[in-house]
């Protein structure tokens, strides 16, 4: 029970990040399973009626049956989605090779042998249009960060000269941004600017992109970095994905 647990907050958490538009690759990163797996669960749960966030909680085994309705059957995804292959083979470092040793551990023996699934993926792209245009929305992602340039202002009581910090929000696409002062870089001062930022433009994003800084991240990494807990849990809050910049 514990095991079937887990696996359904796996699947749970994968639907919540790919309905916040967050990358197959980031998802698998995040939550430390293969690219194939966040496919396949999410294909499957647009496959079903459920729409997303659910109107009613389900239990473990519901989830498990909407998702693996016969765990005896051999999956439709034996065949692979040949588009999904395409969009990974285009990303640096990604060979056919690799792509073929990801379909052979997600289906193990059940699968299509080398020779077949190069073959059948080289058919594939060889009948179908291969144009495909790079389409950025607008309100998808958020860019924030503190500028690299201080401010100050005079405290007329005691005539002291105050150093503030300049928080910045733009959005990726338009670039329209907001812009504030705070007295600090805490935790406390990045999180509250990021709320005013979201009362401002009066709309959430779908993804907050911040660099590196302590105020945001604990730990960087270009593969799991670790967000400061304050700032996770707005994020949870506001339903968004964090995306950090890779530095």
């Amino acid at each position: 029970m514990a095991r079937r647990r887990q696996m359904v907050q796996k699947i749970k958490d994968i639907i919540r990040l790919k309905m916040n538009d967050v990358s197959n690759e980031k998802v698998a990163k995040a939550l430390k399973t293969s690219k194939g797996t966040v496919h396949n669960i999410f294909k499957r749960f647009k496959a079903s009626n459920l729409s997303w966030p659910l109107k009613e909680e389900l239990s473990d085994s519901q989830w498990h049956e909407i998702i693996y309705p016969d765990e005896n059957e051999v999956k439709d995804s034996r065949i692979p989605d040949w588009s999904y292959y395409e969009t990974e083979l285009s990303k640096p470092g990604v060979t056919i090779q690799l792509l073929f040793e990801e379909y052979e551990k997600e289906h193990h023996q059940n699968g299509l042998g080398r020779s077949v699934f190069y073959d059948r993926f080289r058919i594939w792209r060889n009948n179908k249009d291969n144009s495909m245009p790079m389409i950025h929305k607008g309100g998808d992602k958020l860019q924030v960060d503190y500028s690299g340039d201080s401010f100050y202002y005079i405290d007329k009581t005691t005539g002291e000269l105050i150093k503030t910090e300049l928080f910045v929000a733009s959005w990726a696409a338009s670039s329209y941004t907001y812009a504030e002062v705070t007295h600090s870089q805490s935790q406390e001062h990045w999180v509250a600017s990021h709320v005013r930022a979201f009362k401002f433009f009066g709309v959430l994003p779908k993804a907050v992109i911040p660099d590196n800084l302590k105020s945001a991240i604990i730990k960087p990494s270009i593969y799991e970095p670790e967000l400061n807990e304050l700032y996770s849990k707005m994020a949870e809050h506001y339903d968004i994905a964090i995306l950090p910049a890779r530095g």
